[in-house]
């Protein structure tokens, strides 16, 4: 595609080579090149600025404040909720765009560990994707089946993440569904114990199935992790280290040292 495209010749007012520098970055974040997709969106965010499209840059903020959370950046994830938050203020408030800031202060309160802080914007995001870019619902459900767990309500996170994996399947969300099922598998575990064992491990084939099919290397460290839950709760304390030093090696390929470094400490004490 041509860099220099008159506006006139453009997609809905975008430039395709820009929209197409985006999405590359996305996919770079998910296929385990996180490092990689977060160059490309710097490019991108100068394009944008470039061809005065501030549109494309709350996108590319919004992926930003993704690619941060898969890789546990706390820091680059609550400037680019904040990035965002401030375009779109500038740009009017469109409720589609209200949803994206909502979603990604979840993943920045997510990527912090403060999952009791990101409840009530993934809720409220969800809420507004039941009437704008209904395709994009998986993204808030799954965070708010997350934060649930990580704040230490099993069961809700149960009934969440049930919800999360239909919107998933509905939508295509083949990624989200992947995160989801890993809280479902992590649900069952913390509030059942041992006789979860099937059902959590069903999920956690289910999650694996579906990085397969993606392609979304980035998932694969976490489910080691899920794994490692459950053969700990299963009593199998050599497997569950095993599993979380395949995930700490696995986070620092793809590009997450937050994660790794978490790992680290875990491992360490």
């Amino acid at each position: 595609m041509p860099r220099d495209l008159p506006p006139a010749e453009r997609v809905f007012g975008f430039n395709p080579y820009l929209l197409a520098h985006l999405w590359r970055g996305q996919a770079l974040a998910w296929v385990g090149r996180i490092p990689e997709g977060l160059d490309q969106f710097s490019r991108s965010m100068r394009l944008a600025e470039e061809d005065q499209t501030p549109e494309i840059g709350v996108y590319v903020a919004y992926y930003v404040a993704e690619a941060s959370y898969l890789a546990h950046d706390r820091d680059r994830a609550l400037a680019h909720a904040r990035q965002l938050e401030a375009l779109t203020r500038r740009l009017g408030d469109p409720p589609a765009w209200v949803a994206l800031q909502g979603t990604s202060y979840a993943w920045a309160h997510l990527a912090a560990g403060r999952p009791a802080d990101a409840i009530e914007p993934a809720r409220e995001s969800l809420a507004l994707y039941q009437r704008v870019e209904r395709q994009i619902a998986g993204l808030p459900a799954t965070l708010l089946a997350e934060a649930l767990l990580e704040a230490g309500d099993p069961s809700a996170a149960h009934s969440a993440a049930e919800e999360a994996i239909e919107v998933c399947q509905r939508t295509l969300r083949a990624t989200y569904e992947t995160i989801a099922q890993g809280v479902l598998a992590r649900a069952l575990l913390r509030r059942d114990g041992v006789k979860a064992g099937d059902a959590a491990e069903a999920a956690l084939a289910n999650a694996a199935a579906l990085i397969e099919r993606s392609g979304a290397a980035t998932l694969a460290p976490a489910l080691c992790e899920w794994r490692a839950e459950l053969a700990a709760v299963l009593g199998d304390e050599a497997t569950s280290v095993q599993l979380l030093q395949q995930a700490q090696q696995g986070y620092e390929a793809i590009g997450a040292p937050g994660h790794a470094e978490r790992l680290r400490k875990e491992l360490g004490s």
